[in-house]
């Protein structure tokens, strides 16, 4: 009879870790997928659309254009989060202008 009820309740606690292990990892499992669905939504939710990186890169050639009529050997330059491509809609362009300035006493 101890045999039989020790048989018995290891069979049962074996079921159990089983069944314990598998809910464990349906929840971890269901929980990645769901965390992970929910970044991809944010990340198509928050990037900007195919217009709105047409504007921002005809603003630049724009100012680019600008520039050049002004300063011929000026050259500028798109740094920061637009240039890597990871910049929000409503985020301000960061240009920096270079110029080359042969002679200093012409400029002042």
């Amino acid at each position: 009879m101890y045999k039989w009820y020790f048989s018995r309740t290891f069979s049962n606690l074996l079921l159990f870790s089983v069944n314990a292990v598998l809910l464990f990892l349906y929840v971890f499992v269901s929980s990645c997928c769901r965390l992970h669905q929910e970044i991809v939504d944010f990340h198509a939710y928050i990037s900007p659309t195919r217009e709105e990186c047409e504007v921002r890169n005809a603003l630049v050639n724009k100012m680019r254009a600008l520039i050049r009529e002004e300063w011929p050997v000026a050259k500028l330059e798109v740094f920061g989060s637009f240039r890597t491509g990871l910049y929000l809609p409503t985020r301000l362009e960061a240009l920096v202008c270079f110029l080359l300035i042969s002679n200093i006493h012409h400029c002042l």
